[in-house]
């Protein structure tokens, strides 16, 4: 749940979401530039990443009148860019969550 991410700085977890985020979008991995201004190393990433994609699977698994489904719909409109349309249970599978 999203609760997994209380107490985690806000740096790592803007950090993971971006390489979430450039792996769906672009297939692009986290290099020596991003790990220069971020301060954060791809291995320092996996765990917050980990969270982020399972919530990301609640998410679409979630009805849309709870919560995250709410959220999920909202995001997924054209006024939002569709954002959440990019988490579709293909591109999360690019995540090994084991």
């Amino acid at each position: 749940s999203d609760q997994n991410l209380l107490g985690i700085p806000t740096s790592i977890i803007a950090a993971a979401a971006l390489d979430v985020s450039m792996k769906i979008n672009s297939n692009l991995d986290w290099d020596k530039t991003l790990k220069f201004y971020s301060g954060y190393s791809r291995d320092d990433l996996k765990n917050v990443k980990t969270r982020l994609v399972e919530l990301a699977h609640t998410a679409n698994n979630t009805p849309d009148k709870k919560p995250l489904g709410k959220t999920r719909v909202r995001f997924g409109t054209p006024k939002n860019e569709e954002a959440s349309s990019s988490f579709t249970k293909s591109a999360l599978s690019k995540f090994d969550l084991n």
